[in-house]
């Protein structure tokens, strides 16, 4: 069994915020293997979240069950490169300024759908088409996402037991509003 010993040393240094010597450096050695994990992450959750909206789409769409849709996401690196180019937006908007930040989500908010619904879309054309897509219909997806969000606060008293059911609902709902957007546009 691994015995941990902490010295005066490791111990002010961790009152006082140093915590190099407590961890022995090792996060400064590891910062490739924690990039290199970030990417890992992000292409895991992009690919989800993808499969996810193909999902949703095809429920919508044809109201069968479909697992295939979630899993056709990874064997592409585009969802990852969307998800990285939309955080940029966002992080550099949120940086600027709150409101642009939240301005530019609701924008790209239509990203994933638009992959899942075109999986053969440049990747610029995807956040073109969103933007065209949400042009003036930003206000009805915040309301959308702030009653969800309301909702999933009040999952908290069902210690989120009601979350199983209100996930896929929040989802396909999603899935409804890129439809509606579509026809408007069309």
């Amino acid at each position: 069994m691994a015995q941990i010993i902490i010295n005066h040393q490791s111990l002010f240094g961790l009152l006082t915020g140093n915590t190099s010597e407590l961890y022995g450096g090792l996060l400064g050695s590891n910062i490739p293997l924690i990039i290199l994990a970030l990417f890992f992450s992000l292409f895991i959750v992009a690919a989800i979240t993808t499969g996810i909206s193909a999902f949703s789409l095809h429920l919508y769409r044809s109201n069968e069950i479909d697992t295939k849709e979630l899993e056709k996401f990874f064997y592409t690196p585009k969802p990852l490169i969307v998800t990285l180019i939309y955080l940029v937006f966002v992080v550099l908007g949120g940086v600027l300024f709150l409101v642009p930040g939240v301005i530019l989500a609701l924008m790209f908010s239509q990203i994933y759908f638009i992959l899942a619904d075109d999986p053969d879309v440049g990747i610029i054309e995807v956040f073109e088409r969103s933007e065209r897509l949400t042009r003036n219909y930003k206000w009805q997806f915040l309301a959308l996402g702030l009653e969800f969000s309301f909702y999933m606060l009040v999952g908290l008293f069902t210690l989120g037991i009601w979350w199983v059911w209100l996930i896929p609902k929040y989802y396909v709902a999603y899935a409804v509003f890129y439809e509606e957007l579509k026809k408007e546009n069309n």
